[in-house]
């Protein structure tokens, strides 16, 4: 899921618990960019049923280099 959406910020809490009880127990962040992947970590952190996937969705594949791929890995 993509919990870290603008969308979700002012109300994420209830969110997740109106999700928790309509059977729901984890959730996967997506981190899909370099931006996102900060976003998602400090979610997993936040809220210990997200957990996270980093990686680079096609569409920013401009943003890839050494560093990124670094980056990535080190996260």
């Amino acid at each position: 899921c993509h919990l870290d959406d603008d969308a979700f910020e002012s109300d994420l809490p209830s969110i997740l618990a109106t999700a928790r009880a309509e059977g729901v127990g984890r959730f996967v962040n997506i981190g899909y960019d370099p931006e996102s992947w900060e976003r998602s970590i400090a979610l997993s952190q936040r809220f210990p049923n997200i957990d996270y996937a980093l990686g680079m969705h096609p569409n920013s594949a401009e943003l890839w280099s050494e560093t990124t791929a670094n980056k990535l890995e080190s996260l």
